[in-house]
């Protein structure tokens, strides 16, 4: 079979893969906006780039020859690697850094974090053979160093800085012609506008010398960049990142230290009004498709049939609880934020219960429509100030939740975390997710079941 066909049909196969994983989706779902292309015309010395609209694979690079795996593990580590420098938000992070060995620090990461992953995710996926990738078969032709296991981007840019010797060579090229050679219209693209294409060379002593060549597409209306659609694509790239954060972390993982990284990696610095926003509408999402996307028996059976629901599906919306802590240092100003950004999701649940509490519940409310600022202004009195406890508010939402008719889609607790929310977590219902929105960062959040997110 002609090479560019193979790697066609294997990125269909792939996509459609990481869009079945509960793990993978949001890359799957990431990969959706861009046309990916496989062409032999991919600028010198690179098996991929990107211009931010469409993915360009050289199918006859190197580095496709040489590995001795199916082509559907290389093209999921392709893709999954190129999207995943969006959704962990590399471009941004990057900061002052020098770009390229930024690069090279990023890679590194990326590559031990998506084997970590797969490691990790033979006992997550029910179906284990879904998305496979196979990094330390070929982890010796691509940026993959043990020694930084479990470092952030950050880190290894450092010991890079400190111990790596960098050389650079740099030539351009012309983004109408490259556009022009693989058939993409070029009609919108300016004759002077270029492609920066960098070779580097980093030498981290002991004859370990790497090379890596940067592409740099020029920022054009061509390229899917611009004014108009920064804004949608960040928060795209938000709820992406929420989504896998929230993936991973609810399941737990075998390795101590690698449960440490992801912890601190997913720290990411965002303002809180935006996770929240995103880690609400993935929780009543997932809780929506848990109460109607119920799959046949006959695909849980065969995984390996595309995905099949019931016949019979039926939607059904529950109830948004939020407890909110009257002992906490949280402001009302805070408070209201949160109130406001979670009635922005109601399309996901149909109504909303408050509990307000410190040792025991003081007051409560059950709202049949979205809260007016009467409303709002009525819950943000404070009515009590002792100690703290969420034995009794999370009793409290148990005996909703079992009432007749009722289902609890949502827990956001707004506390200060100086609770005893890992001793009476127990008493929720494992299904029910929860978001605690705090005003402690320095709180240690290890055991507690849900998301927690720093104000």
């Amino acid at each position: 079979m002609d090479r560019t066909k193979e790697f066609q049909e294997s990125s269909s196969r792939t996509i459609e893969k990481l869009l079945r994983s509960d793990v993978f989706k949001p890359f799957g779902l990431s990969l959706l906006k861009y046309d990916i292309i496989f062409t032999d015309q991919v600028p010198m010395g690179a098996a991929a780039a990107t211009d931010f609209k469409r993915i360009y694979i050289n199918p006859n690079d190197d580095l496709f020859s040489k590995c001795k795996v199916p082509v559907d593990y290389l093209t999921s580590f392709i893709l999954n690697h190129e999207v995943g420098h969006i959704i962990l938000m590399h471009d941004i992070r990057r900061g002052s850094r020098d770009p390229y060995l930024w690069g090279y620090a990023v890679d590194y990461m990326l590559n031990l974090f998506l084997r970590n992953i797969e490691l990790e995710n033979k006992n997550w996926e029910i179906q284990q053979q879904l998305v496979r990738m196979d990094i330390n078969s070929y982890s010796e032709y691509i940026l993959f160093d043990e020694q930084f296991e479990n470092m952030l981007e950050e880190e290894i840019y450092e010991k890079l800085q400190k111990d790596g010797k960098f050389k650079k060579e740099e030539e351009k090229q012309s983004y109408k012609k490259f556009l022009d050679d693989v058939g993409v219209p070029s009609d919108d693209v300016g004759e002077d506008e270029e492609i920066q294409i960098t070779k580097t060379e980093l030498d981290m002593g002991n004859g370990n010398v790497k090379k890596k060549t940067f592409i740099e597409f020029p920022k054009s209306e061509s390229s899917g960049q611009g004014e108009s659609s920064d804004k949608e694509s960040e928060m795209d790239t938000q709820l992406a990142r929420t989504m896998f954060e929230t993936n991973i972390i609810s399941r737990g993982v075998e390795s101590q230290s690698f449960e440490k990284f992801l912890r601190k990696m997913f720290n990411a610095k965002v303002p809180w009004q935006t996770l929240l926003q995103d880690s609400i509408l993935v929780e009543l999402q997932r809780t929506s498709d848990i109460s109607y996307g119920r799959p046949r028996m006959s695909w849980l059976s065969n995984p390996s049939l595309p995905y099949m629901p019931n016949y019979i599906e039926e939607e059904v919306l529950g109830t948004l609880v939020i407890l909110i802590d009257e002992s906490a240092s949280i402001g009302d100003e805070d408070i209201e934020k949160a109130i406001d950004i979670a009635q922005q999701a109601d399309s996901y649940y149909k109504d909303i219960y408050v509990a307000k509490h410190d040792t025991k519940v003081r007051w409560d409310k059950f709202y049949p429509d979205k809260l007016t600022q009467d409303d709002i202004d009525e819950l943000l009195v404070r009515r009590h100030s002792g100690g703290t406890s969420h034995k009794h508010a999370f009793r409290k939402v148990v005996e909703f939740d079992n009432k007749p008719d009722c289902y609890v889609s949502l827990v956001l607790a707004v506390t200060d975390m100086a609770s005893d929310i890992e001793k009476a977590q127990v008493l929720l219902p494992r299904r029910i997710p929860r978001i605690y929105l705090s005003n402690d960062d320095n709180w240690n959040y290890g055991n507690v079941e849900g998301k927690v997110i720093t104000i």
